[in-house]
């Protein structure tokens, strides 16, 4: 009997936590991400200076970030149209200012 009890009660509680309204946490980034991520954009850009071509190795470097960081970076520029890739992928692709 006290597991009947136990069952409905669980069942309860469990269609009243379902039915209240569930918003999913938003991956936005805070205020302060975003002027660090910017700040990391405009030294990605001055190192075009002198239209020179960038790898994604020179912003490893240059930023001391790791590959995925560098892809991220030259990626937001590319989207922002302020720099086009040249290559397809590996090694030999480097961007250069539109």
């Amino acid at each position: 009997m006290m597991i009947l009890l136990y069952l409905l009660i669980g069942f309860l509680v469990g269609y009243f936590l379902a039915k209240q309204k569930y918003e999913r946490p938003t991956l936005a980034m805070n205020d302060n991400r975003h002027a660090e991520f910017q700040t990391a954009l405009e030294k990605v850009m001055k190192l075009f200076e002198g239209d020179r071509e960038v790898s994604n190795n020179d912003v490893e470097r240059a930023l001391g970030v790791s590959d995925a960081t560098a892809t991220n970076y030259l990626s937001a520029l590319e989207k922002q149209g302020k720099i086009t890739q040249l290559g397809d992928t590996g090694s030999g692709v480097k961007y250069r200012l539109k």
